[in-house]
């Protein structure tokens, strides 16, 4: 014994699928259009994102300016002072180009 034209399992369970409904598609033209607005949204936050990262990098030059113009530091012509400071000591010793700091 067949049913007309739908098949279901013999247990009569039906897919659990079928009541979700699909949304009505969309035309070419439409989905152009939406492409369109974002691709203008994404360069429009990359601008942003570019703008925020320079004010960043400006700021950041300016601090660093302002700390090293702060400075005070000491030229060390001796290296054996080196070899019997402490470790914390050490960890507060940069090497620092003196032709730029003059």
């Amino acid at each position: 014994m067949k049913s007309s034209g739908i098949q279901t399992p013999k247990s009569g369970k039906r897919s659990k699928f079928g009541s979700i409904k699909k949304r009505p598609y969309k035309s070419f033209e439409q989905r152009i259009k939406i492409k369109e607005e974002q691709m203008k949204t994404k360069e429009l936050a990359k601008l942003l994102l570019e703008r925020e990262l320079r004010e960043k990098i400006e700021e950041n030059k300016k601090r660093q300016e302002t700390n090293s113009s702060a400075e005070t530091f000491q030229i060390i012509k001796d290296t054996s002072k080196i070899k019997k400071m402490k470790k914390k000591q050490l960890k507060s010793l940069t090497k620092k180009d003196i032709v730029t700091m003059k």
